[in-house]
């Protein structure tokens, strides 16, 4: 069983500015926490709504791990701990390809 506990309301996202979605486009993500057994973990729920038909989306591909998300269409996640320089970087893909990175420094 997978108990959740919310961490925060939606938070409003921007796309990133070098490659901007259609004006009227909104992006949000809503973040809980998770417990499977003694497994505890993060959920973010990405929400996207507007003129989707104006989107190029990838293809849906077979789930699994897949580098180079960042330079195209994904939803990014960056967790670290306050006060520390390493960090994590999550990438999920609406084709359903997803990557997880870990930096012990921000990346220049």
């Amino acid at each position: 069983m997978t108990a959740h506990r919310p961490l925060d309301l939606p938070a409003s996202l921007l796309c990133h500015p070098t490659t901007p979605g259609p004006a009227d486009t909104r992006l949000s993500v809503a973040l809980a926490a998770t417990q499977r057994d003694a497994i505890r973990g993060l959920e973010l729920i990405y929400t996207l709504e507007g003129p989707l038909d104006e989107l190029t989306l990838p293809a849906p591909a077979p789930p699994g791990p897949a580098d180079g998300l960042w330079q195209h269409t994904c939803f990014e996640a960056f967790v670290g701990v306050s006060g520390e320089s390493a960090y994590r970087e999550f990438n999920f893909s609406p084709s359903g390809q997803w990557a997880a990175y870990r930096f012990s420094h921000p990346r220049q």
